[in-house]
């Protein structure tokens, strides 16, 4: 007996209407008008688009997407190449010593083939730690404060294309005297 619900079951999902004939839709959307003509138009429309009117043309797509892709890594890859080609046959400048008097000037780019100069300097904090109370038997407690700088400094040289940036890293150690309660 339990098996009856379930053949019923099958057989049920194998029952499906059957597709109207062609002439019936005729008369319905004669029968109902602009509005019918309207239902059929837009049903058929629907029918149409499930169907691709040219079966390979995801192929086509997919190879035509991945032509591209392989034409702008083959692109890159050229001028990249290119570039690391031109880089390699620059004529690398020879260095001249240049005397002690140098030194005394303060540049930091002692025997460069170019003239550099200072153009601007930055200070920039990176960090700021709090390491506690420090207690001395001198003095009353701090606080010890360590700031972690970027001191940076732009150099250009001769040449209105040469410029070149200097980084340096800096710390300071600040006490903060307390005042016990």
């Amino acid at each position: 007996m339990n098996d009856l619900p379930s053949d019923l079951e099958k057989e049920l999902m194998e029952l499906a209407p059957a597709k109207p004939s062609d002439e019936f839709t005729a008369r319905l959307s004669e029968a109902l008008g602009e509005q019918g003509n309207l239902a059929v138009i837009n049903r058929k429309t629907q029918e149409d688009a499930k169907i691709l009117p040219y079966p390979g043309q995801i192929g086509w797509g997919i190879a035509a997407a991945a032509a591209l892709v392989a034409g702008i890594l083959g692109a890159a890859h050229y001028f990249q190449s290119q570039a690391s080609e031109k880089f390699a046959n620059t004529p690398v400048m020879e260095w001249s010593a240049t005397p002690a008097a140098h030194h005394a000037e303060g540049n930091p780019l002692v025997g460069t083939p170019a003239s550099w100069h200072p153009t601007g300097s930055k200070t920039i904090l990176v960090d700021v730690r709090d390491e506690g109370v420090v207690r001395d038997p001198v003095e009353p407690p701090s606080r010890l404060l360590r700031y972690q700088y970027l001191d940076t400094t732009t150099y250009t040289g001769n040449d209105p294309n040469s410029q070149m940036q200097m980084a340096v890293p800096r710390e300071q150690v600040v006490r903060v005297k307390m005042e016990p309660y």
